[in-house]
């Protein structure tokens, strides 16, 4: 399968995706221990 700038894209925006979903369920849960002091939204 070629390599193409929609795979490409596909591939990050699901990756993006998982990696939000997995960040926001751990911080919920409270399993990181650095996640009281971690802002969800940097700035």
């Amino acid at each position: 399968m070629p390599l193409t700038i929609s795979h490409v894209l596909w591939l990050m925006i699901v990756g993006g995706a998982g990696a939000t979903v997995s960040k926001i369920a751990h911080l919920s849960a409270g399993n990181w221990i650095y996640a009281e002091s971690m802002p969800i939204v940097p700035g």
